[in-house]
């Protein structure tokens, strides 16, 4: 940028990469602790991993997998 404030004629726009698996992700996460629900990661003993250990008051819930596509 120059004194004045404009950008160069030569700046290229920066692209953008969604990520979108992760943007649902982070929305699915952030609706329940909203809904005041307990939230943890869960990696199995065989390395497998569930996205969403859910709990309300030290009961299990449900066990959330969320994706993009399958």
């Amino acid at each position: 940028m120059s004194a004045g404030g404009t950008i160069s004629e030569s700046a290229e726009p920066r692209k953008v990469r969604r990520d979108y698996g992760a943007l649902l992700e982070n929305t699915v996460f952030m609706e329940l602790r909203r809904l005041g629900l307990q939230v943890e990661y869960v990696v199995n003993p065989d390395g497998t991993e569930v996205d969403f250990l859910v709990t309300r008051r030290d009961r299990v819930r449900e066990l959330t997998q969320v994706c993009w596509s399958l």
